[in-house]
């Protein structure tokens, strides 16, 4: 996004000059539109308008559940059901020509208003992301309003997952736009969303990217556009670069197919996540109007003879299966948590995660990208004797959610498999080569290495196996000849009841040879073999959770808040070897209080993990032989919003509040309120000292040009150079912005919303040193003064 301040006009080069590991994908004129939405459940008349007095509404910001109700499994299973309805007001640049709204997903119908006209509807499902081009409803230069009204329907069979009767899915839909929402200001030519999509043909030794770019002329007259591509490593440094041009006639719209010279990459992979950026400026007439930049990992996929190649060497996917949600919190997980749960998962062991059982955000996607997590995704199904194959209504939707789901997911080098349906029980042959065209006229399969597959073959009535041969449970595979269906099997194994009965509060918590020990066996021997003709497989499953066909939700390795049981630790001994922390019974007598995140954003949804370890003298954790109780109190009073439980049984949401030591541990998530605050949790309980950790929670803001420069100044080449004299680097929680040695500067750092986070007077290459969490969302605009010309830059980086 460009900004124009008083006494000085910002010019502009997108220039990409430090890009780490992780860069989150970005375009020019992105602007977060989350905080402080209106929101009010029930049928709401007249919610539409902009005069519409909303002052009773409560304020909350995305991502948001709307089940956010008292947490006790009864009201669970009994989640919001009905009509719900978000409203906010922005205002808008006068002269930006185009404009769009972005929602990461939202549960799980909606039509979305822009000054009470019905913008657009998106009722695929509520797991796929969608957008509409408000640029004629929106008032430029005043204010504009965005009402949005939702619906959830539980037993819903015509929108996927289809529910009710024997098809409901073994996961609850819950609520709310619990996904991150989105506008962009844009040019007259302009690149749209899902606009970009990018391959790197070659092989392991030599690979180029590929890049084929739609760019839209909105403008009453024919355009020359040129696409300039350049290609930068993990350091920042240009590695390769192209260019095209093409003249584009009024109101349409050009496929840029350009291709980088090749390379001799650094390959992405589990063990070397490399991640390079891919930068795509889009100029008319020697002027830059828009920008793009995309993660590209350089990985190669090939299945061959029942085995998984990455690279060229054959890969086990050692596999777990993982819902969306967390603890309370429910589907509302904000992007600083992805990171964290997806490392904990590969410090396991564990290489690859199927997306069981629909599309994920695209910030779950990066962080598996940058922390180099395979990723099997699928589209949100679930059925057993559903009656899918008769219900046109509902496939058409499964269609589209096919094509959302690639189309969002396709820049993600962590993606190799797109999963078509979950437990299917009829013939749907018919169906599914439907879903395997839509899919590979998007992404071929000789293109990417990726694939498609039928998650948990069930029906014998179904011949039909995708590219590759999935099966379920634990029995599946007796006399089966993995060699018949052609290709290499996935297993997303699940181990029956017996599993489940054994898995959270029996003899696999006390006794880390126990079950636990029995079921990383199963899974060594017979799923993580490469001896045999399988690729690996997925079980089931990671975490806690519950539903209508599964209510006593404790089957997981870690429960709903992500605390690891002795399964947890099982597996990570087993896999990798580890130092483990097993619990046994003992005499604790200490409290050791961690939280996983200290810095938060106060934007009323950022959460942390507090963890309570109880310890014995030798700091081994123990679970005490009687039972007892952590409290857990944030102060001061209303610091917090809200912390939330982990307890499978009793859980509980407030401040204080109180939960039973399992396993040696207790835990709470904190949600943070908008109010920036020093915070301090303390634990108490179980006849033992108290203990604290100190968080802070930093301010946030949305602040929106009054209008947009979409000129560059004329001595581009000179800027160009200036900039990239620019060094940033990382100490700590701080980022530094080294300037180069030269005239006196003066210098503001503005973050992605435009707010200035920095200023000062500089001499001779000083530097400004600013904290990362006030970047928002990885990304600072720099602007200074060089020879008496002022210049905005952008320095990438990751909070």
């Amino acid at each position: 996004m460009l900004h124009k301040k008083k006494r000085f006009s910002l010019f502009v080069f997108i220039v990409a000059l430090f890009v780490v590991q992780g860069q989150a994908r970005s375009s020019k004129g992105d602007a977060a539109f989350n905080l402080d939405w209106k929101f009010a459940k029930g049928s709401q008349t007249g919610a539409q308008s902009p005069t519409f007095n909303d002052a009773s509404w409560q304020t909350v910001s995305v991502p948001h559940s709307a089940s956010y109700d008292a947490p006790t499994h009864s009201a669970e299973q009994a989640y919001y059901t009905g009509d719900y309805w978000y409203r906010k007001s922005f205002t808008c640049p006068a002269n930006t020509r185009k404009v769009f709204i972005h929602f990461g997903a939202i549960m799980q119908t909606a039509s979305v208003y822009v000054n009470g006209t019905l913008v657009g509807m998106h009722d695929n499902s509520g797991y796929t992301g969608f957008f509409f081009d408000i640029s004629n409803a929106v008032v430029r230069g005043s204010s504009t309003c965005v009402a949005v009204k939702c619906n959830v329907v539980q037993t819903d069979l015509n929108i996927p997952p289809g529910g009710g009767g024997s098809s409901a899915p073994d996961f609850e839909l819950w609520s709310g736009m619990y996904r991150d929402v989105e506008l962009l200001f844009k040019d007259s030519v302009f690149v749209p969303l899902r606009g970009q999509l990018i391959t790197t043909p070659g092989t392991a030794s030599s690979a180029a990217v590929r890049a084929v770019t739609m760019v839209r002329n909105d403008a009453a007259a024919a355009k020359s556009v040129t696409v300039a591509l350049t290609l930068r490593n993990s350091s920042g440094a240009s590695a390769a670069t192209q260019t095209a041009t093409q003249s584009i006639p009024a109101s349409g719209a050009y496929k840029f197919d350009v291709s980088t010279p090749a390379i001799a990459p650094q390959l992405w992979s589990p063990t070397t996540p490399t991640l390079y950026s891919l930068q795509t400026l889009v100029s008319v007439d020697g002027a830059v109007v828009d920008s793009v930049v995309e993660p590209v990992g350089f990985r190669f996929f090939a299945w061959n003879s029942g085995k998984f190649s990455l690279n060229g060497n054959v890969t086990e996917l050692k596999g777990v299966c993982m819902a969306q949600f967390m603890g309370w919190v429910l589907n509302a997980v904000p992007n600083s948590r992805f990171a964290k749960q997806v490392a904990m998962i590969k410090s396991m062991g564990i290489n690859s995660i199927r997306c069981a059982h629909y599309p994920r955000a695209d910030a779950f996607y990066r962080a598996c990208d940058s922390v180099g997590m395979l990723v099997y995704v699928e589209v949100p199904t679930w059925g057993v004797n559903g009656g899918f194959a008769g219900n046109t209504a509902f496939l058409n939707r499964i269609y589209s959610c096919d094509s959302e789901m690639v189309y969002d997911g396709y820049n993600h080098p962590s993606i190799y498999a797109w999963g078509l349906f979950n437990e299917q029980n009829e013939n749907l042959n018919t169906y599914f080569t439907n879903e395997m065209n839509i899919i590979h006229a998007i992404d071929p399969v000789a293109g990417s290495g990726r694939v498609c597959c039928v998650a948990n073959y069930q029906a014998a009535a179904t011949k039909f196996t995708g590219d590759i041969f999935a099966d379920n449970y634990s029995t599946a595979f007796s006399g089966l000849n993995t060699e018949a269906y052609g290709n290499a099997m996935a297993d997303n194994n699940e181990y029956g009841n017996w599993f489940r009965n054994y898995i959270r509060g029996g003899t696999m918590d006390v006794d880390p040879a126990g079950e636990a020990a029995q079921e990383v066996n199963c899974m060594q021997k017979n799923y993580w073999s490469t001896t045999d003709n399988m690729a690996g497989g997925h079980f089931w499953c990671f975490m806690d959770y519950s539903s209508g066909r599964n209510t006593v939700g404790r089957e997981g390795v870690v429960d709903r808040l992500w605390l690891p049981k002795q399964a947890y630790f099982a597996f990570k001994k087993a896999l990798t070897s580890a130092a483990t922390d097993y619990w046994t019974t003992g005499t604790p007598t200490t409290i050791d209080l961690k939280a996983d995140l200290t810095t938060l954003r106060a934007d009323g949804s950022d959460i942390s993990q507090i963890v309570a370890t109880l310890r014995n003298a030798s700091g081994a954790c123990v679970q005490p032989s009687t039972g007892c109780a952590i409290t857990f109190t944030a102060s001061p009073t209303g610091s917090v919003r809200a912390l939330y439980s982990g307890h499978s049984v009793t859980p509980d949401s407030g401040n204080p509040v109180t939960c039973g030591v399992e396993g040696g541990r207790a835990g709470v998530l904190l949600r943070t309120n908008r109010t920036a605050s020093s915070i301090t949790i303390t634990a108490s309980g179980c006849g033992l000292t108290a203990a604290t950790v100190n968080l802070t929670s930093t301010a946030v803001s949305e602040n929106f040009p009054t209008s947009i420069v979409y000129q560059e100044p004329a001595s581009h080449a000179q800027g160009i150079e200036a900039l990239k004299q620019l060094i940033m680097s990382y100490s700590g929680k701080n980022a530094i912005v080294n300037f180069p040695i030269g005239a006196e500067k003066t210098v503001r750092l503005l973050n992605c919303q435009g707010r200035t986070i920095a200023a000062a007077m500089l001499k001779d290459g000083n530097r400004i040193v600013v904290d990362r969490s006030a970047m928002e969302n990885g990304i600072v605009y720099v602007a200074w003064n060089i020879n008496g010309r002022k210049i905005l830059s952008m320095v990438n980086g990751v909070r």
